[in-house]
């Protein structure tokens, strides 16, 4: 019985591909290197191209299903909803992980990511997009300028009234 959409990969490379509805596949590899099929509920198989292999060279396998044993769960009937909450309010949960989870979440740690982590195609394919369609929308026409913004005149002279633009004495 072919396995559609298997996944296959050339073992330590990013190449590969996965297997059609009748479950063949095509894929380009070099003398020596190794093949590895997966599909959920069977075991990673390997195939390597040998040295004496033709340019085009067909191979038949046979997928192994691979059983796992999970451990044996039981299923209890709770009796009411005044049962459930009061079991459930009464119970005690562990978090090992809470911890570690609070200290990797660290606002100083996660300033010190923001600040070294570069970024990524998404983030610059939508940065250039963002900018390409603002020059866009102002073509053949002059920019606004807050100048004749009534809102940004608001903002400014409340700012002004706040008293946000006077000298700061030191209190020494």
């Amino acid at each position: 019985m072919p396995l559609p959409n298997a996944t296959i990969s050339v073992k330590g490379t990013h190449r590969g591909t996965i297997t059609g509805i009748d479950g063949f596949f095509s894929v380009v590899v070099q003398r020596g290197e190794v093949i590895q099929v997966r599909f959920l509920g069977f075991k990673v198989e390997e195939i390597t191209i040998r040295d004496d292999a033709d340019v085009y060279d067909n191979v038949i396998l046979t997928m192994v299903p691979d059983a796992l044993d999970l451990p044996q769960i039981t299923i209890y009937n709770i009796p009411s909803r005044e049962f459930f909450k009061q079991e459930f309010l009464a119970m005690e949960v562990v978090d090992p992980y809470g911890d570690r989870a609070r200290e990797n979440l660290s606002a100083g740690l996660m300033q010190d990511i923001l600040e070294t982590l570069p970024v990524d195609g998404t983030e610059v394919a939508r940065s250039t997009l963002k900018q390409t369609a603002q020059a866009y929308y102002y073509e053949g026409q002059f920019r606004p300028q807050n100048v004749f913004n009534p809102l940004a005149w608001k903002k400014f002279i409340d700012s002004w009234r706040n008293g946000d633009y006077k000298k700061k004495k030191d209190d020494k």
